[in-house]
């Protein structure tokens, strides 16, 4: 995945340390898993560390064109716009379900919300100007949890 976004060869200039498999511990069981037997020969990984890694990922989408901005504060959501193959988008806004279902009483279908969401955002708006919309739309849930300490005390 790396070499097709062509972030290979700066990850692997980074110096993390070098992985070809992996020893594991179940219980009383202990096993070894050599990628090169599953996935051949060259075949290989990093042991990185996340903030560097994700600082080359991230600078590296920016030489490529992305638009990336820092520090910025998101208020109630945050939006999404995942390009798909044939020139398709998904189009996602990601909320608390108390803001979701607060807002939700303003529309009468998703759909409306959708739309609605989109021309309140001036960066999606332009991303979809001209674009047709193409239904239905679709409400996921996804239950996470927030912690207020991340390790240790």
């Amino acid at each position: 995945m790396m070499e097709i976004a062509g972030v290979w060869e700066k990850v692997d200039a980074a110096g993390f340390t070098s992985r070809r498999g992996a020893m594991l511990r179940w219980g009383a069981e202990d096993w070894t898993i050599d990628w090169a037997e599953f996935f051949g020969a060259d075949e290989r990984g990093w042991q990185v560390e996340r903030a560097e890694f994700d600082e080359i990922l991230l600078r590296h989408a920016q030489e490529l064109g992305v638009e990336v901005v820092e520090s910025a504060h998101v208020r109630r959501s945050s939006s999404r716009v995942i390009p798909l193959r044939e020139g398709r988008f998904s189009i996602g806004f990601v909320t608390h379900k108390i803001r979701f279902v607060e807002r939700r009483k303003e529309f009468a279908s998703d759909d409306e919300m959708l739309r609605a969401l989109v021309q309140e955002s001036e960066t999606v708006r332009k991303q979809l100007a001209g674009a047709e919309f193409i239904g239905p739309t679709r409400v996921e849930q996804h239950y996470s949890y927030v912690d207020r300490v991340n390790v240790g005390r």
